[in-house]
C-alpha cells in the first residue's frame, strides 16, 4: 500500500510541477473543483485529478496509520461521562432545528418511472409504475440521507465514549440502517430496474472501497468492520430477490410471493 500510494504521489506531485512550470495551471485549478466529472483517460487534466484525489486519500491513510501505530501521543483510556453524553446529543437536535425547511407543498415535478426502454422487458412493466414527487413522499431521499446522518452521529459518539448503557439502542439504530440500505436499493430497482454488471460495481466500491484500503494499510481483517459485509450481504439478497423473476416485481401478487419466499429463507436461516 506504501508503495502504491507513494508512486502516485510521486507522479502527482511531478504532473503538478510540470504544469506549473509550464504556466497552464488550469489542471492544477482542476483538481480542486468540488464537482466530481466523469474521468477521461485521455485527457491530462482528468488524469491529473485522478492522481490529485488519490494522493490526498493516500495521505489520510497514512494520517490513520500514523495515529493507530505510532501516535505522537498515548492513545487513553476512555471515559464516560453521562451529562456529556446526553448534552451533546441535545446539542445535535438543536442544531439540526436549524435546517428544517418546509418542502415545496406538492408543486414539484411528477416523475414517471421506470422509463420505457428498449429491451423487451419494458414490455413486461407498465411504464409508469408511480407518480413521484420527491418532496413529498414518505422516506424520501432527504429524510433518509438526514436519519442516516443522525445515527452516524450517535454511532461515533457511542464508540467515542464506549457508551455502553447505549448498547441496544444503537443496534436498533445499526438494524434500521441496514433496512434503509435494502429499501433504498428495492426503490432503485423498483423504479430504474437497472440490474446491470456496472450497478452491482458500483454499489459493492461505494460499500467496500475504504475498508478494503484500510484493511492494507493498517493490517486489519475485514471482518472488524462488520458492518460493510453485512450492508454487502443485505445488497445481494435485493439485488436477486429483484433480478430473479424481475417481470414478477410489478404484478399484484408476483412480488408478494416473492417476499414470502425470501422471508421462508431467512427463517429457515437463522432461526
Amino acid at each position: 500500500t506504501a508503495m502504491l500510494f507513494g508512486t502516485i504521489i510521486f507522479a502527482a506531485v511531478g504532473l503538478a510541477a510540470r504544469t506549473w512550470l509550464a504556466g497552464d495551471p488550469r489542471a492544477i485549478h482542476a483538481a480542486f473543483d468540488p464537482f466530481a466529472k466523469p474521468l477521461d483517460a485521455s485527457s491530462y487534466t482528468s488524469m491529473y485529478t485522478l492522481l490529485h484525489h488519490l494522493s490526498v486519500f493516500g495521505v489520510i491513510l497514512l494520517f490513520a496509520y500514523i495515529c493507530e501505530n505510532h501516535p505522537p501521543y498515548a492513545h487513553s483510556d476512555k471515559s464516560y461521562d453521562r451529562d456529556e453524553f446526553f448534552f451533546l446529543t441535545a446539542l445535535l437536535f438543536v442544531v439540526s432545528a436549524y435546517t428544517v425547511h418546509r418542502n415545496d407543498g406538492g408543486k414539484g415535478k411528477l416523475q414517471n418511472s421506470p422509463r420505457k426502454e428498449k429491451d423487451e422487458d419494458s414490455k413486461k412493466r407498465p411504464l409508469k409504475v408511480a407518480s413521484v414527487n420527491p418532496a413529498n413522499e414518505v422516506l424520501n431521499r432527504d429524510q433518509t440521507e438526514e436519519w442516516k446522518g443522525w445515527m452516524q452521529f450517535m454511532f461515533l459518539l457511542y464508540h467515542y465514549y464506549h457508551a455502553e448503557e447505549t448498547y441496544n439502542s444503537i443496534r436498533i439504530m445499526i438494524t434500521c440502517y441496514v433496512w434503509m440500505t435494502g429499501f433504498g436499493n428495492f426503490s432503485f430497482f423498483y423504479l430504474k430496474g437497472d440490474y446491470s454488471l456496472v450497478r452491482v460495481l458500483q454499489m459493492l466500491w461505494r460499500l467496500n472501497f475504504l475498508v478494503i484500503f484500510l484493511c492494507l494499510s493498517q493490517g486489519t481483517t475485514y471482518i472488524l468492520y462488520y458492518i460493510c459485509p453485512l450492508h454487502t450481504y443485505f445488497f445481494f439478497m435485493v439485488y436477486f430477490t429483484m433480478r430473479i423473476g424481475k417481470h414478477l416485481n410489478y404484478t399484484r401478487y408476483g412480488f408478494r410471493f416473492k417476499l414470502a419466499i425470501v422471508a421462508l429463507i431467512i427463517y429457515f436461516l437463522w432461526d
